[in-house]
C-alpha cells in the first residue's frame, strides 16, 4: 500500500486548495435577520427599511422589526 505525500510549502498546500471553488460563499449578519434571526446566508442581507411597511401583511407581525433581512424572508 502506498500513500502519496503532500507537496506543501509553508501555508500553501495545492491539494487542499484545488477544490476550494466548490465551497459556497457565506454572508453573515451580526444581529441576524430581523424576521427569522438567521445569522448566515448564501445571499447578502439587505436593510429591512424598504420592506417594513409589508411586515404585517407578509409575516403577520404586529410589533416593529428593523435591521437586516435575509434574502429568504424577502422572497416570502
Amino acid at each position: 500500500m502506498s500513500f502519496k505525500a503532500k507537496t506543501c510549502e509553508g501555508d500553501y498546500c495545492p491539494e487542499e486548495k484545488m477544490f476550494g471553488f466548490h465551497k459556497p460563499k457565506m454572508y453573515r449578519s451580526i444581529e441576524g435577520c430581523c424576521i427569522c434571526r438567521a445569522k448566515s446566508s448564501s445571499s447578502q442581507f439587505t436593510d429591512s427599511e424598504r420592506y417594513e411597511k409589508d411586515f404585517q401583511s407578509r409575516f403577520g407581525l404586529h410589533e416593529t422589526h428593523s435591521g437586516d433581512i435575509c434574502n429568504a424572508c424577502v422572497l416570502l
